[in-house]
């Protein structure tokens, strides 16, 4: 068994009700399997992938250039979800 930690940010924090969670996964866990045991698969995947404008980042790096959602992780790796940022301070 390994321990993964999610973290999400922004807005996705109100969605969820938590900021920080670190659940316990099988060996082979992966970068979906994770999501999908916070319930963070329905936010943020579609039938695709990763939906538009979300990033998802293991250690740090992009999921998408550390094998995608099907990554294996390992004991002790963070995951890191944005969701989409849209607003800013206006320019007169």
């Amino acid at each position: 068994m390994i321990r993964v930690t999610l973290r999400v940010y922004a807005t996705l924090i109100g969605e969820v009700g938590w900021r920080v969670q670190t659940v316990t996964l099988n060996d082979d866990a992966t970068v979906s399997d994770a999501l999908e045991a916070v319930g963070l698969s329905k936010i943020v995947l579609n039938d695709g992938g990763i939906r538009p404008m979300y990033k998802v980042l293991v250690n740090g790096r992009d999921v998408e250039f550390v094998g995608g959602l099907r990554a294996t992780l390992r004991d002790g790796d963070a995951i890191d979800v944005f969701p989409p940022v849209a607003g800013g301070y206006p320019v007169k």
